[in-house]
């Protein structure tokens, strides 16, 4: 078995938090984390996620919000990460992510 280890720096938060909405909204599960309650906040009325408004947000909420809907949803993060690489011919099975914030 490998671990990787990723170190993000630079992320479009607004297109990440779009990417998983679906998957917070399929769960609904009322979340007592202020960075997703936050994100189902800022959802507009046509169901739609405002990108420019996320990445307005200051840096540490937005960490928060992207940490917060990976370990939330991990089980459906890690089927997402899994579909898209068998759409690339790439068979993995990933067996745990997490995300945290470090500063």
């Amino acid at each position: 078995m490998l671990e990787f280890r990723i170190l993000v720096g630079d992320l479009d938060y607004g297109a990440v938090a779009e990417m998983l909405l679906p998957i917070v909204r399929e769960k609904a599960e009322p979340s007592g984390n202020r960075a997703v309650k936050l994100l189902l906040g800022m959802v507009n009325a046509a169901g739609e996620l405002p990108k420019k408004a996320i990445n307005a947000l200051p840096q540490d909420i937005k960490d928060e919000m992207v940490a917060a809907l990976v370990n939330n949803y991990k089980d459906r993060f890690i089927e997402f990460v899994q579909n898209k690489a068998a759409a690339k011919n790439i068979m993995v099975t990933v067996e745990d992510i997490a995300a945290r914030n470090v500063k």
